[in-house]
Parts: C-alpha cells; structure tokens; sequence
C-alpha cells in the first residue's frame, strides 16, 4: 500500500484507529489518511508548519486531536475537524522537535529537542510545566522518547518519560 500525497520525506506515522493514519513529512504537512479501502485517500491535509514537520502524537483521548513537532522548533495541536489552522502553538525549544507524545490523560504533552530538553506541555493552561535538561545545550540532542507509566495503575502521576539521544541511548 502507497500512500502518495506528501512532497517529501515521511518522517513520522500514527495509527489513529482501525481505519485511519496520521502521517508527518519534510514538506512541512501532516496528512490524515483513511487505508481501508483499496487505494487509500487523503482526508485532510494539515499546512500551517513552517518548517519540516519530524513527528506527530495522537490524543488518547480525543482522537480528533493531535501534537506536531517542527524543524521551527514549535509544537502545534491540531483539531482534525479544523484543519485551517492549530488550536495552539507551543513554543520554548531553540531548535528542532524530535519527539512528540501525550500522556495518557489527554491533556498535557512531552517534547524532546536538538536543544538537548525535553519538556512537559498543558494544553488547558497553554504553557510549558517543566523542562529537562542536565547537559550543555545543543551537546546532546534528543532523538526519540516514550511515555511508560511505572506501574499498571492508570494515574497520570504514575507515569514518566523515558528518552534518548545520539550519545546516551536507553
């Protein structure tokens, strides 16, 4: 299966249902896709970035929603019924977003940099809750991170992030 839309690289890919994928590429869109007919279809195209769009996180809890993270150093959440524009832009790195996730409660974010941060994100107060960073900006980039919750209670408190760079891998 082809999915044929984006003019550049393919950088990131969600499953957001049975039906449905969420992809993010280096021509600066997103793009919402339904595969489960034969030849799959564009649903809406998301164009707003600036810049290469690496990554993308789909809500848990409302999978009308998504995070991106750009090569501006932004992260924009977008509502799929309102594709003209994001419904925040979050702005705090100084360099490219790798890594994008939502915690399990829907309502707050993770972001990893080239800035060597990652940071915590609400999207009800629209700011920034905390950043991580123990090295030197820009000595160690971070390439990728994961939401694990610590134990199999189902409290947002519960969980961490657990990320990686080029030079200290996990």
């Amino acid at each position: 299966m082809e999915l044929a839309g984006h003019d550049g690289y393919l950088s990131c890919c969600r499953f957001v249902d049975s039906n449905t994928i969420l992809t993010s590429s280096g021509d600066q869109t997103c793009v919402l896709w339904n595969y489960a007919q034969s030849s799959p279809k564009a649903i809406c195209k998301f164009t707003k970035h600036k810049s290469d769009v690496m990554c993308v996180s789909v809500n848990p809890k409302d999978p009308n929603m998504f995070v991106a993270g750009d090569c501006d150093s932004m992260a924009m959440v977008w509502d799929v019924r309102c594709p003209q524009r994001p419904t925040h832009i979050f702005k705090g790195h100084e360099s490219d977003i790798n890594f994008v996730d939502f915690f399990q409660d829907g309502r707050t974010f993770a972001t990893g940099s080239d800035d060597s941060s990652c940071r915590l994100w609400d999207i009800r107060s629209y700011r920034e809750l905390r950043k991580f960073q123990d090295v030197p900006k820009d000595e160690v980039p971070i390439m990728c991170g994961q939401m694990r919750m610590s134990s199999p209670m189902k409290n947002a408190m519960a969980q961490h992030l657990i990320y990686s760079s080029l030079n200290h891998p996990i």
